[in-house]
């Protein structure tokens, strides 16, 4: 596991791809599957997110979980469920 440390000294967890946990890796099945359907890449997510396609790469590598301030706005984004997003619980 690797840790980025972005600008203010945050950190943030990034992965080579191994040691997800399950729930983490579904949480990735479940981005990857909803951006597929909807026809978002990392370009298009990243436009939508104002933010650079730098950001949001990682994510469609399963390398790096979204921050905070991305998941709350993902699921209206993707236009799905918040909860169904992160548990898979629920209704897309």
């Amino acid at each position: 596991m690797l840790l980025k440390i972005e600008p203010g000294g945050r950190r943030r967890k990034m992965n080579d791809g191994a040691g997800w946990t399950p729930e983490e890796e579904a949480f990735f099945d479940r981005f990857l599957r909803i951006c597929e359907a909807r026809g978002i890449g990392p370009w298009r997510l990243a436009q939508l997110l104002e933010t650079s396609p730098g950001t949001v790469h990682p994510w469609f590598a399963r390398r790096a979980m979204p921050g905070g301030k991305y998941m709350i706005r993902l699921p209206k984004i993707l236009g799905v469920d918040g909860h169904w997003l992160l548990t898979g619980k629920g209704r897309p």
